[in-house]
């Protein structure tokens, strides 16, 4: 199996050949990371799905690239235009909205990585198999709509269309599943669903983190309205259910 880079074009020699033939190429970030070759393997993604699962499967790319120069930049510009989005609305402050924003960026690939080694020990119990390069190569492929769906948060009034995205990904990840990892048919859909757990588990403790982190240590708002615990005040609803009580119509 070929390996591939995400810092070289995804789409193959004939399309890279047109795009230097159709303008100078974009330049790259540091740490390698190429705008264009992420547009185009993400392009091809939303666009030819079937076409985008042949290549990435035939040219696996390792997964330290695949974290720092695919998922990383595409997980930070997500991000930055959910918080502007909420900034434009009034909903998010400036200066923790974007600091959250930041860190939720960079978490997003340790959470990929976290689930790739999870299913490298869970999938054995389900009598299937799959490496930890297994596992970041089908969560990279699978979540790439859920992260371009991110970006239309920048537009609130559009930004149902980055929930359509994220149900997308959750077929993607159903159809790319035997492509990068081994798994009895009569135990894919219960594998599907472990991955799924897995996503949600890890998930959650990453954002808690990283909101711990921003407004507990840090102690820096992050949303214009109040986000505090919940008190429950058993006086107040005791006297409700009292009054309740009266209202309702006696036998």
């Amino acid at each position: 199996m070929s390996t591939y880079s995400p810092g070289s074009s995804p789409a193959g020699n004939e399309e890279s050949t047109q795009n230097s033939g159709t303008g100078s190429a974009m330049p790259k970030l540091p740490g390698g990371i190429d705008p264009q070759a992420i547009f185009l393997r993400a392009k091809e993604i939303l666009l030819s799905p079937q076409s985008a699962l042949e290549k990435w499967q035939q040219q696996s790319s390792a997964p330290q690239d695949l974290l720092i120069k695919y998922i990383l930049p595409l997980a930070i510009v997500g991000s930055l235009c959910s918080w502007l989005g909420m900034y434009a609305i009034g909903l998010s402050t400036f200066l923790g909205g974007l600091i959250y924003a930041l860190l939720r960026g960079v978490a997003l690939p340790i959470a990929v990585a976290l689930v790739a080694k999870a299913m490298e020990q869970l999938l054995p119990k389900l009598d299937g198999q799959a490496t930890y390069r297994d596992g970041v190569n089908l969560l990279a492929f699978s979540l790439t709509p859920a992260l371009i769906g991110m970006f239309f948060s920048l537009i609130p009034v559009i930004a149902v269309l980055g929930l359509v995205l994220a149900v997308y990904s959750l077929y993607l990840l159903y159809i790319a599943m035997p492509k990068f990892v081994k798994v009895g048919e009569d135990k894919r859909l219960v594998a599907y669903g472990a991955i799924l757990i897995l996503c949600l588990l890890v998930g959650f403790v990453i954002n808690w983190s990283v909101d711990f982190l921003v407004r507990s240590v840090l102690g820096i708002s992050v949303y214009r309205f109040n986000m505090g615990p919940i008190q429950l005040d058993l006086d107040q609803l005791e006297k409700s259910m009292k009054e309740f009580e009266k209202m309702v119509p006696q036998p």
